[in-house]
């Protein structure tokens, strides 16, 4: 015979979540803050970089030039993470065609890449509806890209595609990111997903964390397939190919 649950249990249960709404409130307002504070210095970085570059002539100082660009895109991907946490869209879901919306993101998505990289991206022929927060699957795609980035240096290949496929019994969209870097060690795939984890400093170690943070409010999956041999892929699976993706 189940216990009957207690009045004094449902208030001490009551009073634990008004008291977790209210970090919760608190950490939304220092994220706001501290990612502001991250743009803040992400502009004098690409400010100093730009009066730098007019006289980087020898070897050393585009390779300190190239770490610093790299330190300015890690502080923008982690203002973009901490801003989407912060971020709140109650009832805010937007229905778009992710096809389409993608066709359209290369706008913002190959100047994150070096000039010499090539970035393809392919679609179905058909619209692909979703219900969902189109910011935050930016902030998760735009992480992934400077990974890609970072694997694949100042030449290389980066592929975006979306394909409708089923996934145990259920209509999904996958959205997958490839590059034909380096790949990672089974060491290092095996931690890739641990948020601040890194092996090339100072980046921010949030690439996959986010995605994966982005995908599990969807009620789908985070693929990771690396080999030191061929590069990586990460795959989003998306709900439905008809369903909702909640922010």
């Amino acid at each position: 015979m189940a216990e009957r649950e207690q009045p004094g249990s449902r208030m001490r249960d009551a009073a634990e979540w008004r008291a977790l709404a209210g970090r919760l409130a608190a950490l939304s307002s220092i994220s706001g803050e501290a990612a502001h504070r991250l743009n803040n210095f992400r502009a004098v970085i690409d400010g100093t970089l730009a009066l730098l570059s007019a006289d980087a002539a020898s070897p050393l100082s585009k390779q300190r030039l190239q770490r610093l660009r790299e330190a300015a895109a890690g502080a923008e991907a982690l203002a973009e993470a901490i801003v989407s946490i912060a971020r709140s869209r109650p009832g805010g879901d937007l229905r778009f065609d992710l096809a389409g919306w993608l066709v359209a993101a290369r706008s913002w998505m190959q100047p994150l890449l070096d000039e010499g990289t090539t970035l393809t991206i392919e679609v179905p022929p058909t619209p692909a509806p979703l219900v969902g927060d189109p910011d935050a699957l930016r902030t998760a795609l735009t992480a992934l890209l400077l990974n890609a980035r970072a694997a694949v240096g100042s030449a290389g290949h980066v592929g975006v595609r979306l394909e409708r496929l089923q996934r145990e019994g259920r209509a999904m969209l996958m959205l997958s990111v490839t590059d034909d870097g380096p790949g990672m060690a089974p060491v290092v795939a095996a931690r890739a997903r641990e948020p601040f984890f890194t092996t090339r400093p100072p980046a921010a170690g949030l690439g996959l964390s986010v995605a994966e943070a982005y995908v599990s409010r969807c009620g789908g999956y985070l693929d990771l397939l690396s080999d030191p041999q061929r590069g990586t892929i990460v795959s989003l699976w998306l709900g439905k190919a008809e369903g909702t993706c909640l922010p």
